[in-house]
Formats: C-alpha cells, structure tokens, sequence
C-alpha cells in the first residue's frame, strides 16, 4: 500500500486501511505515517509535536500519547506488528528520543519523566540469532517499562527487557538491557549497574543558582520523589505489559491504558523494591 503521510499541511486523506488519529495535536515540522492497517495514535489533552516523526510501519498498533506541561515533544516512535506505545503525562524531551519497537513488544513510560537529549529504546536488536549447537533463537525481543520521576541522561541506550523503578536515575551514555533498576537509585555504565541507592532528584534547574540558593538548598525534607511500597498501588508495569500482549483488540488495550497508567494516580504505582 502507498503510505498516508499526516503532515502540519495535510490533515487529510486518512481514509481507507482502518488507521485513526483521534485527540487534538499540532505537528511542527513533524510527520504520521502510516503504511499498515488498524493502526491507532490518540493524544490525550494538547499535544504539540516539535520535528518529530511517527511510523506505522505494519499493522494493529496502538500508540498514546498525552499532553506534557513543559514544552513541545521531540519524538521518533517506529512501530511494527502489534506494539504499543504508551508516553505518560508531562514528559519532558531535551532533545529528539528515539523509540523502535519490534516484534509485538511494548514500552510503557509513566508521568513526570525527564529525558535528555540522544537516547534511544529498541526492544528488539533488528536480526535473530540462533545458538549454533541446537539451532535454537537465543535474542527474542523483549518490552521496555519505564516508571513514574525517571531521569534518563544524554545518550542513553534503554534495550529489551529493561524495567526502571519511579525515582531513579540512569547515567549517560549507559546501555541497560535486561535489567530491572529499582526505585529511587542511581544505574550507570556499559553495561549498567547500580551505583548508588535511596536517592531522590527534583527537576530544578541549578544552572542559575547563587551561592546563596546554594547554601539554601544543601538540604531536602520533600518526601514527594521518595517512592515505597504500597498494596494499594495496583498493577505493575511488568503486568500491564503482559496483560496488552493477551490482549487482542486495539479497543481493548486502549481500555488497559486508561484504567492502570492514565486513570491511575496512586504515588507507588510503579515501585520495584
């Protein structure tokens, strides 16, 4: 089929292959395409796309994404085959992050992440690779969950099977892959590890400071960033994930969404001890 190409420009022509769009967004130099069927990205709130791009390339994907407060997302997302994308509230984009999703896996981001600029996220490493003794594929593709108040530094590369706990930090230029990082702690390197526990960041800016917001802000009693065990908090993202891979309609995990990342708002939702 002749791909639909969504543009600042062109709004229309999508018709036809069971594709929609739905929500209210602005793309600035930006671009949707589709090249597949029953294919379906929905924006929750105001959503404005800053030099991004958007690629269907298959078909029976779901991709949501919702309104951030701090400026214009910058986002490459390429989909295939019955993958899921779930962006949460108020992401901030320092620069372009680039999402690839193979292989009918998923990645889930929760609200108030801080990305910098050059990090990628691939579920799958593009080419199978079998063990030569017994034929047996031993790189099958895997999801890409992340929680609630995660930094994410310049250059990092988040791979298959990777699971971030609310409230951590992962360093630049880190490549992390099948690895779960708990909440609230400090993984760096290549490959990752955990360099430091029981953290906690604001997302102020020091840049500007003065010695004298300097000495004013040596200490921290906020506890909002702190992230704790609860049995209240409900799925996982782990279960969440699972949950949309037995999940056959795009209706029916657009329900899956709605009711445990965007309708939730407990604090601990995401907590991985």
């Amino acid at each position: 089929m002749e791909p639909i190409i969504i543009t600042e420009n062109n709004c229309e022509g999508l018709h036809g292959y069971n594709n929609t769009i739905e929500g209210n967004y602005k793309l600035i130099n930006s671009k949707i395409i589709f090249r597949g069927r029953n294919n379906k990205i929905k924006f929750n709130g105001n959503v404005s796309l800053t030099g991004s791009s958007i690629n269907f390339n298959a078909d029976n994907s779901l991709i949501v994404i919702n309104e951030t407060r701090h400026h214009n997302l910058k986002i490459a997302l390429s989909v295939h085959n019955n993958n899921v994308i779930y962006i949460g509230k108020d992401l901030f984009t320092n620069k372009k992050v680039q999402i690839i999703l193979s292989e009918s896996t998923n990645v889930l981001i929760g609200d108030d992440c801080l990305f910098s600029r050059g990090i990628v996220f691939r579920t799958g490493d593009a080419h199978p690779i079998y063990n030569a003794l017994n034929g047996l594929r031993i790189n099958p593709s895997g999801s890409i969950c992340i929680g609630d108040h995660v930094w994410i530094g310049e250059n990092a590369y988040l791979l298959k099977n990777t699971q971030i706990g609310s409230g951590s930090i992962i360093g630049a230029n880190s490549t992390i892959t099948n690895k779960l990082i708990p909440s609230n702690s400090i993984g760096a390197g290549s490959p990752l590890r955990i360099i430091k526990r029981d953290i906690f960041f604001t997302k102020e800016s020091i840049h500007r400071w003065t010695p004298k917001i300097v000495f004013d802000k040596k200490n921290s009693t906020k506890n909002d960033f702190i992230f704790t065990c609860s049995p209240q908090r409900g799925l996982d993202l782990k279960s969440i994930d699972n949950l949309l891979k037995t999940t056959s309609s795009s209706a029916k995990k657009e329900q899956v969404l709605y009711h445990n990342l965007f309708e939730s708002t407990q604090k601990n939702r995401f907590f991985i001890p």
